[in-house]
């Protein structure tokens, strides 16, 4: 929804700078309350004050240009997270992992010939922290001393702080690297255990999986409602 005021003059077209809104967007993942402020000049598209809500909180762009008729457009901006869930967005790998806790964060947006990537973003949680469950069905399933040990901590594990580098490549590839303190009060006589982890993701791959779920679920309950 919006209002446009579009002027063609001498073959030009601009456009004053228009507030637009859309209740709901989904890619895989929910976004609600989407707005951003529109404005074209002389084939530069200008974006302001964009932001959505998504996994329980919010997302913030930074203003940005974008140059329609360059040969090689290249934009950039940065992502401003607020306070977003840990529980909904771990739901998002299944039934495996579940958390609770809030995290905010920056990340740093290139895209570079309609691909997007992030460099160097970083993400931590919000005091007081949070909860990580493995699945048991997880915790029995390696035979390692040390590897048992480290997913056996996670089934319970109480974390004061969660910190994680985010790194996305053009081809889809999520790269995190994140560093854990906290505890299991039933492991170790709860004494602090400490985690450094490599997780790497194809994001691609994940958000089609999660539309071809919706998908199934939807068709489902349009048999079942109809």
């Amino acid at each position: 929804a919006g209002r446009l005021e579009l002027v063609l003059q001498d073959d030009q077209l601009s456009m004053a700078p228009a507030k637009l809104t859309a209740a709901d967007f989904d890619p895989g993942v929910r976004l609600t309350d989407i707005e951003m402020t529109l404005g074209l000049k002389e084939d530069v598209l200008s974006v302001k004050d964009a932001g959505f809500r998504t996994l329980g909180g919010r997302v913030q762009a930074s203003d940005f240009v974008y140059d329609l008729v360059a040969e090689t457009p290249d934009l950039r901006f940065q992502l401003q997270l607020e306070s977003l869930d840990l529980a909904e967005l771990l739901a998002l790998q299944g039934g495996d992992i579940a958390g609770t806790g809030r995290i905010s964060g920056i990340l740093p947006v290139r895209v570079r010939n309609e691909l997007p990537s992030i460099s160097a973003g970083q993400v931590s949680s919000l005091p007081p922290g949070g909860l990580i469950q493995l699945s048991p069905d997880i915790a029995g399933v390696s035979s390692q001393p040390g590897l048992d040990f480290a997913i056996q901590a996670l089934t319970d594990y109480r974390f004061t702080s969660l910190a994680a580098s985010v790194d996305y490549l053009e081809d889809g590839e999520l790269k995190l690297g994140v560093s854990l303190q906290g505890a299991n009060p039933e492991v170790e006589k709860g004494r602090p255990i400490h985690y450094n982890l490599n997780v790497t993701q194809n994001l691609l791959v994940l958000l089609q999986s999660l539309r071809a779920q919706r998908a199934v679920t939807q068709g489902l309950e349009r048999r079942v409602f109809n």
